[in-house]
């Protein structure tokens, strides 16, 4: 499943890089402007998805934290 998320997010960069590459040999600058504009709003989503990913994982981690079982009280040392 990750594999292919990762698969199809470097096809969408090679799509993209292509398009880019072609607007840039033609001298299409319109072409060009429009598709670095689309490119960017591309890529900031993937960064944001990122960042309330790793801001979920984090909260979960804290939750964890906080649930976890507190001893009820301190044990004495054994006596030999």
């Amino acid at each position: 499943m990750a594999w292919e998320k990762t698969k199809d997010l470097e096809l969408d960069y090679m799509y993209h890089n292509l398009k880019i590459e072609n607007a840039q040999k033609s001298g299409d600058y319109h072409e060009l402007g429009r598709l670095l504009r689309t490119y960017r709003r591309f890529l900031e989503s993937e960064n944001e998805r990122d960042k309330e990913s790793d801001a979920t994982a984090y909260e979960r981690a804290i939750r964890r934290y906080l649930t976890r079982r507190k001893p009820g009280k301190e044990r004495e040392p054994r006596k030999k």
